[in-house]
């Protein structure tokens, strides 16, 4: 699902567009809102848990430095600090309070220096190592960090000529030296673009295989179940190459609490008096 500024394509509330989230300067404010959302999503998933899943692609924590962009409307600003301020609220209120569960999972996206649109699956961000570290990086990082955040979206570009959806960022800097344990998912096709668009991998299987082995969790992609199945047949990949990736996605399940039986998980008794409430309006 996606949750940006309410549930897409639900009868929920709608807030303003991030950019507008963001012109507030009030973490508090927009820890409520998100936290309203996540209470939608909730009642929805209530009502069809088959259908109406809790992992929530949101919110986007890229950096705006230019206009002409053409998604400025879905980032907070330009800024890093006051992206992971905003950011890191809106993951706290979609994440909740409870000790044990999540309320929903948010997921943080797109990892990393996502600022273009125009050519996106086969272009390459490139970018000297301070400007990464110091301005696209941060706003993960310190959200990671402060949020325990627990997903990942990884972005369609390059960054220096590798693309994302194979970066050794997430193994070697969200990972080893952030402390980030959740899972990571790629943006849709990018499985296919790494053929097509990127040329990096010279056919859907090999494709599949660098992706699972760079870290990557969960594939969204038509072409994934084939391609990671030819890749097994070929030795491109091990069954067990797949239990580290499958071992998180069943982790990212518990937390929600979609294994426990009812009357645990105090997210469960949201009621339906929540959708479209007059306080979240």
């Amino acid at each position: 699902q996606e949750a940006l500024h309410g549930l897409a394509y639900l009868n929920a509330t709608v807030f303003p567009r991030a950019t507008g989230l963001g012109h507030t300067w009030d973490p508090a404010l927009i820890r409520s809102v998100a936290s309203a959302i996540a209470d939608e999503g909730r009642v929805y998933h209530r009502r069809d848990p088959a259908n109406q899943g809790l992992s929530y692609w949101s919110p986007v924590v890229d950096l705006a430095r230019d206009p002409r962009w053409g998604r400025t409307e879905e980032v907070y600003g330009e800024d890093p600090y006051l992206s992971a301020a905003i950011g890191g609220a809106y993951v706290h209120g979609m994440q909740g309070d409870d000790p044990r569960y999540f309320k929903t999972l948010p997921t943080l996206k797109h990892f990393a220096a996502n600022s273009m649109e125009n050519n996106r699956m086969s272009a390459s961000s490139n970018v000297d190592p301070r400007n990464l570290r110091e301005y696209y990086l941060k706003p993960f990082e310190k959200i990671t960090r402060e949020q325990n955040v627990q997903s990942y979206m990884v972005a369609y570009n390059a960054i220096n000529s590798l693309p994302c959806a194979v970066t050794n960022l997430v193994r070697d800097v969200a990972r080893a030296e952030w402390g980030f344990q959740g899972f990571v998912v790629t943006d849709a096709g990018d499985l296919g673009s790494l053929v097509t668009g990127h040329r990096f991998a010279p056919d859907n299987a090999t494709g599949a295989a660098l992706i699972v082995k760079a870290g990557m969790d969960s594939i969204t992609d038509t072409l994934t179940v084939a391609s990671v199945q030819a890749a097994i047949t070929q030795g491109l990949l091990r069954e067990s190459d797949l239990d580290t990736a499958l071992r998180r996605n069943l982790r990212i399940r518990f937390l929600i609490g979609e294994f426990d039986p009812p009357g645990l998980n105090p997210y469960d008794n949201i009621p339906d008096s929540a959708l479209l409430s007059p306080d979240h309006a």
